[in-house]
């Protein structure tokens, strides 16, 4: 039941996607009664709390299919029976409680279909899913002119999953990054330091490298709280935002921050 999701809790340093997951989705389920499902969405242009409600929901149901099924799914176009608000969170609800008890019962290793080249098991949709809710309940909130906590380790895992996951995507959709310089982007808060190089034949590499050597010849750095970093890389704060720090080059850094890092 969406009680057990609501009592679930985060887990440092080694994160629990699962218990991360229904903590999300608890949260996020949490702030749709209350809110103006007409209200407009800043970061996703042309959409309402309507639909971004919408869209998380059959995310979440197109996500279950693929972890029972172990194979490619067609995208869901459910919809709640209504818009009042009350309706859209218990539609809501019954998807987010079916794909916690997937996840939950799912095996990591097992064989999955998923859209990242570097990941082929069921490990890959836990991780996958609080991002998504994560930074869908950052929309939320934004739409109602409010800020979400996330916890700095669930943060930093988001960069590490921007770079592993989607710069890869990105690239092979034709929307590569744009980055000419090798780049250092540090997250202050939890001391992740990520180094991004620029590749002839293919996306970015990406390293990590120690957190406390930020002095890499020739490398522009941008540093911040990891929260500040993950939303400025998924667009959900502007490339110039005060929270962070951008040294060397800020043209380059601009650009990189500017271009389609993520879908």
């Amino acid at each position: 039941m969406m009680s057990s999701m609501a009592s679930a809790r985060y887990a440092a340093p080694a994160v629990d996607f699962v218990s991360a997951y229904a903590r999300a989705a608890a949260e996020f389920l949490a702030a749709v009664p209350s809110g103006d499902m007409a209200a407009r969405v800043p970061a996703c242009p042309g959409w309402s709390t309507y639909d971004l409600v919408v869209h998380l929901g059959n995310v979440h149901a197109w996500a279950a299919t693929i972890v029972e099924t172990g194979a490619r799914a067609p995208e869901q176009n459910d919809h709640p029976p209504s818009h009042r608000p009350k309706s859209v969170a218990r539609w809501y609800a019954a998807k987010a409680e079916d794909l916690y008890q997937v996840l939950r019962d799912a095996d990591g290793d097992a064989a999955c279909w998923t859209f990242s080249a570097a990941h082929h098991t069921e490990a890959f949709w836990p991780r996958r899913q609080t991002h998504e809710t994560l930074v869908h309940l950052v929309d939320l909130h934004q739409a109602s002119g409010s800020t979400p906590e996330v916890p700095a380790v669930l943060a930093a895992d988001g960069i590490a999953e921007v770079f592993e996951v989607f710069l890869p995507r990105m690239h092979e959709r034709g929307r590569p990054a744009e980055l000419v310089a090798q780049t250092l982007v540090h997250a202050a808060d939890t001391g992740d330091t990520w180094l991004l190089s620029p590749s002839d034949e293919g996306p970015p590499e990406v390293g990590r490298v120690d957190g406390a050597d930020l002095v890499v010849r020739g490398a522009d750095l941008l540093a911040g709280p990891a929260v500040d970093l993950m939303l400025m890389l998924w667009k959900r704060l502007p490339a110039d935002h005060a929270g962070a720090s951008l040294d060397g080059d800020r043209d380059r850094l601009l650009a990189l921050l500017r271009s389609p890092l993520t879908p």
